[in-house]
């Protein structure tokens, strides 16, 4: 549901937002560290992406590490 949110409101700024992006990345930690057997299938895996990619557009640091952590749901 997130990356819906964050998709649908990138047009009105919402990923430029800092606040935005801290939630969106301590969010990403959370459903990494608490329910990764829940996230391997491909549609997780894209929402998590999208999201992610919606801050990465914009050259958000904290966001491209954690694209780049991705890779923890597959070990």
């Amino acid at each position: 549901m997130a990356a819906v949110v964050v998709t649908s409101s990138k047009r009105f700024g919402y990923n430029i937002d800092s606040i935005a992006m801290s939630d969106t990345v301590r969010l990403e930690e959370s459903v990494l560290a608490g329910y990764r057997p829940n996230i391997q299938n491909p549609e997780s895996v894209t929402d998590l992406m999208n999201l992610l990619d919606a801050f990465v557009e914009v050259g958000w640091p904290e966001a491209f590490n954690m694209a780049w952590r991705l890779d923890e749901v597959y070990r």
